[in-house]
């Protein structure tokens, strides 16, 4: 969203395409960790960032567990996923995994 036109904007497409995650905005930032691919197998460890003001996205640090279909909210500049599942039709998890930038 464009507050100066009013209008929506496309961006750049994060670079891996998925469901199922976790994700939130801390500071001028957007998260997008976890998930999954649709393959039948596990879910994704993988975290990354999207920056608005230079429509890009960064790798960052693996989640320690893959989940998808987590819980999430994001407290005092910290990501929170609660349990999920760790493949499709699999293990339900029952843990809370913490990203802080």
């Amino acid at each position: 969203m464009s507050p100066s036109t009013n209008a929506w904007e496309s961006g750049a497409p994060d670079p891996t395409p998925r469901d199922g995650t976790c994700g939130g905005s801390i500071g001028s930032l957007l998260y997008v960790a976890t998930g999954y691919q649709g393959n039948g197998g596990s879910a994704l460890t993988l975290t990354e960032s999207f920056d608005g003001s230079t429509d890009t996205w960064t790798t960052l640090a693996d989640n320690p567990q893959g989940t998808l279909g987590s819980g999430h909210a994001v407290y005092k500049g910290k990501l929170y996923c609660f349990g999920g599942a760790a493949s499709y039709l699999g293990t339900l998890l029952n843990n809370v995994q913490i990203y802080q930038p």
